[in-house]
Order: structure tokens, then sequence, then C-alpha cells
């Protein structure tokens, strides 16, 4: 099965940005919420295209970096809207 991983821009806004697309079997699907290692950086996936996940299809996985301040993320996005 063919993964392509996009950074996930719906939350904030923005287009989504195509990070890369690998080759895994069907047993190496990442689930939804699942936190996974791309590129050394950790993330964690948002959504995917198609839904429901079949075998049969490129699957487009959405994802967004798991930040060390997680509980304070909100507060922040606040303050960014704000200025």
């Amino acid at each position: 099965m063919n993964y392509s991983f996009w950074w996930d821009g719906k939350p904030h806004a923005r287009d989504d940005i195509l990070i890369g697309t690998i080759f895994r079997d069907p047993w190496m699907k990442p689930l939804l919420g699942q936190q996974i290692y791309i590129k050394g950086k950790l993330v964690r996936v948002t959504r995917t295209l198609p839904h429901p996940i079949t075998d049969d299809v490129t699957i487009k996985y959405f994802v967004e970096l798991v930040s060390g301040n997680e509980p304070f993320k909100d507060k922040q996005v606040k303050r960014k809207d704000m200025l």
C-alpha cells in the first residue's frame, strides 16, 4: 500500500503540505490519533482520506507536530489570533 503524509493545515486555516509518500504493508498502517516519527519528528495522525480506510487505494494521512507543551497549545493559538 502507498501512504502519503501531509502536514495538516485544516485547524490553522492553511493549505496542506506534502511531506512524502512511502510503500508499506497493510498491517503497518497508522491509526487515527497515533503518534509516529517522520523525519525524526514526533507527529500525531489527525485525519485520513479516504475515510474509512481501505486496503486497495493510496491513503493520505494528515499529521500535526506534537510539541512539548501540549496542555498549553490552545492558549498559544489564541495569542497568535490576537496579533
